[in-house]
């Protein structure tokens, strides 16, 4: 499935995660979760359709039955990275990875 969104905008720069917001409702964040893992969550409806997840395990290795809370970050140890936004992109940066956004971007 392929989404576009022509303008976002920035909601609160110095937060993290770093979340843009649509001019249709939608909403998109993208978190830094280890120097080697970033995750982007899109969210067309503006939030999440489930509030648990089941894809994040614990470090025994196995997901609660009733699943996480989709914001718990606590398996991960998120790390400081750099962030840079201008008008047409944001630039973030771990020690590994890049995420470069191409969009009209306000803040």
């Amino acid at each position: 499935m392929r989404l576009t969104i022509p303008h976002v905008t920035l909601t609160e720069p110095a937060a993290h995660p770093v979340v843009f917001a649509g001019t249709r409702g939608e909403r998109f964040q993208i978190s830094v979760l280890e120097d080697d893992l970033i995750r982007v969550q899109l969210f067309p409806e503006g939030k999440p359709r489930l509030d648990r997840t089941w894809l994040v395990v614990g470090q025994n290795g196995d997901a609660p039955p009733e699943g996480r809370r989709r914001d718990d970050l606590s398996p991960f140890s998120l790390p400081s990275f750099s962030k840079e936004v201008s008008v047409n992109r944001v630039h973030l940066a771990t020690r590994q990875l890049r995420v470069i956004s191409r969009s009209t971007i306000s803040s």
